[in-house]
């Protein structure tokens, strides 16, 4: 299931699921996520994009560029939809 999984979303991670979540940054925040932030790999412009959403969306729990509970929630907070 995409929830379980995307909770434990850290980098390294590779698959669909990274591939959406790479196209929801791009294309809904494209000021601090890169044209560059493609493809299926949860690599270092991912995380720091991650921790830039984090950030700017007042994310609990810290910023550590990894998509948990919390950063899921916000992410659907702001139109993320699996």
């Amino acid at each position: 299931e995409f929830r379980r999984v995307l909770f434990r979303s850290t980098m390294g991670d590779v698959g669909e699921n990274i591939r959406k979540v790479n196209a929801f940054f791009r294309n809904t925040f494209p000021a601090y996520a890169p044209a560059k932030i493609v493809g299926n790999q949860f690599g270092p412009i991912t995380q720091s994009t991650v921790k830039e959403f984090q950030r700017r969306a007042s994310v609990g729990g810290g910023i550590d560029g990894n998509i948990g509970p919390l950063t899921y929630k916000a992410m659907q907070n702001h139109g993320f939809k699996y």
